[in-house]
C-alpha cells in the first residue's frame, strides 16, 4: 500500500516538488503561529491544576514560543531553505516542551500526555507530510514520552504505573496511526491532483499551440 506512487517523470516531479514546497512553507508559518497561540492558552491550565509549579510550566512555554518565534522569523526571511527540517524542529520543540511539562507535574499520571496526541493530530493537519514524515514524527513522540515516563519515575523513585502507562500509549499509538495513515492517503491526493492540472494545462498549450500553427498556416 505504501509504495512510492511519485510516476517516473522528471519534469513532473520537480515542478510538484516547487509546488509541496510552496504550500508546506506557508502552512507551516501558520501551524507556528497556531501552536505559539495555544500554547500560551493552555497555561491557564497550569495555574488551574498544578499552582505551586505553574511558574516553572509557564516559563517553559514561553522559551518554546520564543524558539517557534525564531524559526518563524528565519522562514519568513528564507534563512531555512529545508521544509523537511523546519518541520521537524517546530515538531521537536513542541514535543520536548510537553515531555518537560510531564516531567515535572505528574511523570506516567501526568494529564498532559494529551497533548501529545493534539500536537500529532493538530500538525498532520496543518502540515503537508508524507507517509514517512509522518511516521517520523510519530516516532519521535512515542520515544520522547517513554524517556520521559521512566526518567521522572527513576529519578524521584517512584514506582512504574505500567498499566496507566499503557492506556496512555493505547491512546497515543491508535491516535498516530490514524495521523499516519491519513497524511499518506492526503500526500498522494495532492500528487493526484497535481498531475491531473499538470496534464491538463501542458494539453491545453499545446492546443493553443496547434492553434496558432493552423491560423498562421
Amino acid at each position: 500500500m505504501f509504495r512510492n506512487y511519485q510516476i517516473i517523470n522528471p519534469t513532473i516531479n520537480e515542478a510538484y516538488k516547487k509546488y509541496a514546497d510552496l504550500l508546506g512553507k506557508r502552512r507551516l508559518e501558520v501551524a507556528i503561529l497556531l501552536a505559539s497561540l495555544f500554547i500560551m492558552i493552555f497555561g491557564m491550565m497550569d495555574m488551574v491544576i498544578y499552582p505551586d509549579v505553574a511558574k516553572k510550566l509557564i516559563g517553559t512555554r514561553i522559551i518554546t514560543d520564543t524558539i517557534l518565534g525564531f524559526i518563524f522569523l528565519l522562514s519568513r526571511k528564507k534563512q531555512l531553505k529545508n521544509l523537511k527540517l523546519s518541520c521537524l524542529l517546530v515538531v521537536i520543540s513542541i514535543l520536548i516542551m510537553i515531555n518537560a511539562l510531564i516531567f515535572m507535574t505528574e511523570g506516567m499520571s501526568s494529564p498532559y500526555y494529551a497533548g501529545l496526541s493534539l500536537t500529532i493530530v493538530a500538525l498532520s493537519v496543518m502540515l503537508p507530510w508524507s507517509f514517512v514524515e509522518a511516521l517520523v514524527a510519530f516516532s519521535i513522540m512515542i520515544i520522547l514520552y517513554l524517556l520521559t515516563s521512566f526518567l521522572h519515575s527513576a529519578i524521584n523513585s517512584l514506582p512504574y504505573n505500567l498499566p496507566l502507562l499503557a492506556n496512555n500509549l493505547f491512546f497515543l499509538v491508535s491516535t498516530g496511526v490514524f495521523c499516519i495513515v491519513a497524511s499518506y492517503l492526503s500526500s498522494r491526493l495532492r500528487f493526484d491532483e497535481f498531475c491531473l492540472n499538470f496534464k491538463l494545462k501542458e494539453a491545453m498549450n499545446n492546443l493553443q499551440s496547434t492553434q496558432s500553427q493552423l491560423i498562421q498556416s
